[in-house]
């Protein structure tokens, strides 16, 4: 099953256009047995990436990148989830009704790839930057980077500062991409702090597998 987010951004973006202009609309929410709240705020993560993507283009700078690929991180998150809880199964919805949203009458189909069962290794590199942090997945087999087959990306977790959480579900700040490496920059403010940083393995049908343990370094 391909996947139904768009590798070109430009087809993305009229992707998110076509969600926000059906999110908001009363009858639609009605007629679906969506939330309005769920859907106001899946709008609005949208809409945060459509805004930066506007300003990144209007201003191309190395922050105004970096705050539009994060928003676009968390406006897949956000458009996966909520195809996940409230389109793909939703028995109010016909195929063409969801066809608009990017999912096939294919995407309905079990998926023949079960959850990753590997737990990667986390591994955060503080030596690249100042107040940069560089956080990677390390398949736990092979020790590279490289994704274990059946794996279409992965979630990571962040906290700043704070007890150390229990456990990475715990963790309130994820975000879902597919590369296994991702940069976290931060400012003078949170020096001193203390980040957690876990990860896990997801299939295309957003199945997670173990997250991995947790680890801690100081913002310096």
């Amino acid at each position: 099953m391909a996947d139904w987010i768009p590798a070109r951004e430009q087809d993305f973006n009229e992707l998110c256009e076509y969600w926000n202009g059906v999110l908001p609309d009363p009858a639609k929410i009605t007629a679906f047995g969506w939330e309005t709240a769920e859907c106001t705020r899946v709008a609005g993560i949208i809409t945060a990436y459509t805004i930066a993507w506007q300003e990144y283009h209007g201003a191309n700078t190395t922050a105004n990148r970096l705050a539009k690929d994060e928003a676009k991180d968390r406006a897949i998150a956000a458009m996966r989830d909520f195809a996940q809880t409230s389109i793909r199964y939703n028995k109010k919805m016909s195929d063409p009704e969801k066809l608009p949203f990017g999912l096939s009458p294919a995407d309905h189909e079990p998926s023949p790839q079960p959850p990753p069962h590997l737990r990667p290794v986390t591994i955060a590199d503080t030596t690249l930057n100042h107040y940069e942090h560089k956080v990677s997945a390390t398949d736990p087999v092979s020790g590279g980077h490289k994704k274990p087959e059946g794996v279409h990306g992965l979630t990571f977790a962040r906290q700043v500062g704070g007890t150390r959480p229990a456990s990475a579900e715990a963790i309130a700040d994820k975000e879902f991409q597919q590369s296994p490496v991702r940069v976290y920059t931060y400012g003078e403010a949170d020096k001193g702090q203390t980040a957690y940083y876990a990860t896990v393995y997801e299939n295309r049908r957003g199945q997670k597998g173990p997250w991995s343990d947790i680890v801690e370094v100081i913002i310096a």
